[in-house]
């Protein structure tokens, strides 16, 4: 099962367009300001570049669906009258264009009586919007990504240390994106892609080009938790921090469509190990985020996990809780190389999490490995003018 968030573009009615004031004119067909445009509503908030990138992660927590002001990256191909064949179509209608979320809205779903949420997708700019073909039978397919990022040039990439670079080619179809993992945990990407959505003609005024997005990354992270013997003596765990090292942090990510448009990832190129460390103490609501690593899917063949933590015993003394002994700075090492292949943690999946718990006893200390759905909820999101919405 995929855990992913729904996206829809929606056309507008011809009467919202008038204010477009520009033609565009792909493989000689025009698309003219009288038609449905395949855009929506003007943004003008801040870059997500100059945010906390942790507000990016879809943890299905505290953000369900993608955050209001964070972007999507549109590619947009032009077909003509020719059915869509994988390497063969140019992004030549939308390239890396941003389009940002909006509020995000719970509505009843009338086909599925479900309830799911609605938000605006807005262009940043009126000059980006684009139309549909006006020629009976033309066509346009689609792929998006998030967090958009202005794609850096090769030449940046060395001094980088975080980044996206879409590589979509000329006549090569769906692109690839080379991707890197942010050192600093507080500024990981949640790196997500689109089912493609082929050979789409001009819709009625309602219907909607559905984008459903996929986590590309794994999600990881580690506990500590007490064994019965350690929780009948009293002793608490305390102070507790985690390092992954020999992790590949490097690659590029290839989104694979099948025939009816589904997503799954291969990723290639995996180089320059990596350690991260994070403090594991604070737990409660919005610490999830701040907990969890979003590393690039790779067997896991130098891959360490190295946690340190206190074991305490407290005593009461009129009314005062204070620590009567410790043992500090405790180590456990585990190499996950080694972890119960059967278990399927040997090797970290996109759009699964991965949590390594460590149960702390008097006498032993052990690994238990889990695996879970990274959900997400669903998002339905009309593409709209606000004046629409």
């Amino acid at each position: 099962m995929r855990c992913h968030s729904i996206i829809f573009l929606l056309s507008l009615a011809a009467p919202l367009l008038a204010a477009c004031g520009q033609d565009t004119v792909i493989g000689g067909d025009p698309y003219r300001p009288d038609e449905r445009t395949v855009a929506f509503g003007y943004y003008a908030a801040g870059s997500a570049s100059t945010r906390a990138q942790k507000e990016t992660f879809v943890d299905g927590a505290t953000n369900l669906t993608i955050p209001e002001g964070q972007r999507v990256g549109v590619f947009g191909f032009y077909q003509g009258q020719t059915d869509w064949t994988p390497g063969t179509f140019t992004a030549d209608f939308m390239y890396n264009l941003p389009l940002a979320a909006g509020e995000a809205v719970k509505v009843m779903d009338t086909a599925s009586g479900d309830s799911v949420v609605r938000c605006s997708l807005n262009y940043d700019k009126e000059t980006d919007k684009k139309y549909w073909p006006n020629t009976p039978g033309d066509k346009l397919a689609f792929i998006a990504y998030y967090p958009w990022n202005e794609a850096p040039s090769d030449d940046e990439l060395a001094s980088l240390d975080s980044y996206i670079q879409p590589v979509f080619t000329q006549g090569g179809g769906i692109g690839t994106f080379r991707f890197k993992v942010a050192s600093n945990t507080k500024d990981q990407l949640d790196f997500m892609v689109s089912d493609s959505v082929v050979n789409q003609t001009k819709p009625g005024v309602n219907d909607r080009v559905r984008l459903t997005f996929h986590h590309a990354l794994s999600a990881v992270t580690a506990s500590v938790t007490r064994a019965q013997d350690l929780i009948d003596a009293g002793g608490q765990v305390a102070n507790i921090s985690y390092t992954l090292s020999g992790v590949r942090s490097t690659g590029t990510c290839h989104p694979v469509v099948s025939n009816d448009g589904r997503l799954s990832f291969t990723w290639d190129g995996l180089t320059n190990d990596a350690s991260f460390q994070v403090d594991a103490s604070s737990t409660g609501a919005g610490k999830e985020a701040e907990r969890t690593l979003l590393i690039i899917p790779q067997p896991l063949t130098t891959a360490v996990l190295t946690v340190t933590y206190d074991i305490e015993f407290h005593e009461t003394v009129d009314g005062t809780d204070y620590v009567s002994y410790s043992y500090r700075d405790n180590v456990a090492t585990f190499q996950l190389n080694s972890t119960d292949e059967s278990s399927g943690t040997a090797v970290w999946r996109a759009g699964l999490r991965y949590n390594y718990n460590v149960i702390v006893s008097l006498t032993a200390i052990n690994i238990e490995p889990s695996i879970s759905q990274w959900t997400t909820g669903t998002m339905e999101t009309d593409l709209n003018n606000p004046t629409n919405t």
